[in-house]
């Protein structure tokens, strides 16, 4: 891979990483929704902390 390239594979993670979480939160609205929003939670906090 190219040096310059690192930044476009990060933000491909964090979109992959997103799309996981809503994933998750669809999955926990349909099964037990206080149970999974907490955790969803964290991680969005710690995906927009990581982005800075």
């Amino acid at each position: 891979m190219i040096m310059a390239d690192k930044g476009d594979d990060m933000q491909k993670g964090l979109k992959a990483l997103i799309v996981l979480i809503i994933l998750i939160i669809l999955t926990g609205c349909a099964e037990v929704s206080t149970e999974v929003e907490t955790p969803a939670a964290d991680l969005t906090t710690q995906a927009t902390t990581q982005d800075h």
